[in-house]
């Protein structure tokens, strides 16, 4: 423990028994006098009376303002510390009660700037702890994202531009997911959950997903159950992005005036995020080569949207898209083969 400075004085407490005691003799020294000369004189007694009365209250008066002095003292000490401008134990000079206050408050004060240095290295290994684990997320969820991304990739394998379609198509589903307004967390979901729309194709045959010519009924009937393939593999995730997948890779055919497919759901039956991905995936389709036609300009493809709207597209999905034309245009030519 942190002693005091000034430990020599007497206590309070001491100082008045003595004086009180010495006060109290006075007066039997006083009847032994007045018994022995056997002389009482009322007058001199009472004066002799009020004079011990008036020291008394005189000196109880000068302990008192010593007392609330080194109260005062002791106040302000500790307020500088509690106001963390000092760390050194505090020093006045008291009675031994009021040391033994500060004393006791020093104590508490050692103990406390301990514990707040042990608070200290505790933040600095928590912190060290949370930087680790972010970077371990971080890294974990990257790997998660580039096997997504590969899964997609493998489901068209075969298809010579198949990482760029997936990049161009995913990027205008979050531009214009971003236009109608969704939310970031939203809007990164569908980013990087529409790249596996069509992992479905993985079940249908070579001479039917690369036939130059038209299909048949029977083979355009084969090639339509790619969405419920794609919808079988993604089915029972726990993962918000493979769910979302799903749901996109079931209703990325359907159209607002319910003649598409799988299902021949109609206008907002639609998943939103299926009404998306179908003009991000149109739109791609549109401007870039196929086995079964050739690359529109931008100008067709953008006539072909405006009149398909209200009949393939929802009027709020084409909206958005026409608003980032800007942004769809940068996304178009920074992903080119």
């Amino acid at each position: 423990m942190i002693r005091s400075k000034y430990r020599d004085y007497r206590s309070f407490y001491g100082k008045t028994r003595i004086i009180f005691a010495l006060l109290g003799f006075i007066p039997f020294l006083l009847v032994i006098y007045m018994f022995i000369c056997e002389k009482i004189d009322l007058t001199e007694t009472m004066i002799i009376f009020l004079a011990l009365i008036l020291f008394s209250i005189l000196a109880g008066f000068s302990l008192m303002r010593r007392s609330a002095d080194q109260l005062v003292s002791l106040s302000r000490e500790i307020a500088v510390v509690q106001a963390e401008e000092k760390e050194e134990p505090i020093r006045v000079e008291a009675d031994q009660e009021l040391n033994d206050i500060a004393d006791h408050f020093n104590s508490l004060l050692k103990k406390l700037q301990q514990l707040n240095r042990n608070i200290r290295e505790q933040n600095i290994q928590l912190l060290t702890y949370a930087r680790d684990l972010s970077l371990s997320h971080n890294n974990l969820k990257q790997a998660y994202l580039e096997a997504i991304h590969r899964l997609a990739i493998a489901s068209e394998y075969r298809d010579e531009d198949t990482a760029m379609h997936l990049k161009r198509m995913s990027n205008y589903s979050a531009i214009i997911a971003r236009g109608m307004g969704l939310r970031d967390k939203e809007v990164d979901l569908i980013l990087y959950a529409s790249p596996m729309h069509d992992v479905g194709k993985i079940g249908i045959p070579d001479n039917i997903l690369f036939k130059s010519d038209k299909l048949t009924p029977e083979e355009f009937e084969i090639i339509k159950t790619h969405c419920s393939i794609g919808g079988r593999i993604l089915v029972g995730s726990e993962s918000e992005i493979i769910q979302m997948a799903e749901q996109i890779a079931i209703s990325h055919h359907e159209k607002w005036n319910g003649m598409g497919y799988p299902y021949g759901l109609k206008g907002e039956e639609i998943p939103l995020v299926g009404r998306i991905t179908a003009l991000a995936d149109v739109f791609d389709a549109l401007t870039t080569k196929r086995p079964y036609k050739p690359a529109f300009s931008n100008d067709r493809a953008y006539k072909i949207i405006r009149e398909e709207k209200g009949k393939h597209f929802d009027p709020q999905v084409v909206d958005a898209f026409f608003r980032s034309l800007d942004e769809i245009d940068a996304v178009y030519k920074k992903f080119q083969e």
